[in-house]
């Protein structure tokens, strides 16, 4: 059984079993530099802002999620939650005002200004 946060009564900790039996000690999501893992005494989540990267020989640790045009491999590694798949790089934030650059935003902003044409010349042949 692996640990996971929200096994303990704050939602923010997780329970660690240290024999991978079925009790353990309840302890708060590793920080940066912390050890992370599958395995029943470490936690699969870490810190808010933090993302549990595998380094050499397997290890694996708490590290800060990398920014806008910063290399990635999952979307779990972006502080936006944004790994574009074709460059593997984190993308930047999406909003209303960058639709284009966010995933669908060309698709979706091509049928938001062919609706709103289609309704402007609608009502351009309406005598009200």
């Amino acid at each position: 059984m692996t640990s996971q946060r929200g096994d303990c009564l704050h939602p923010d900790n997780f329970c660690s079993r240290p024999d991978g039996g079925n009790t353990g000690m309840c302890l708060p999501p590793p920080r940066v530099g912390e050890a992370c893992g599958p395995e029943p005494f470490l936690s699969t989540q870490c810190e808010e802002g933090l993302f549990c990267e595998t380094v050499a020989c397997g290890a694996r640790f708490c590290v800060p999620r990398r920014g806008s045009d910063e290399h990635c491999t999952d979307s779990s590694e972006c502080a936006t939650g944004l790994c574009d798949p074709l460059t593997h790089a984190c993308r930047p934030q999406c909003n209303s005002l960058q639709r284009a650059g966010c995933p669908n935003g060309l698709r979706e902003l091509s049928a938001y200004l062919f609706f709103a044409a289609a309704l402007g010349l609608s009502r351009r042949g309406r005598h009200w």
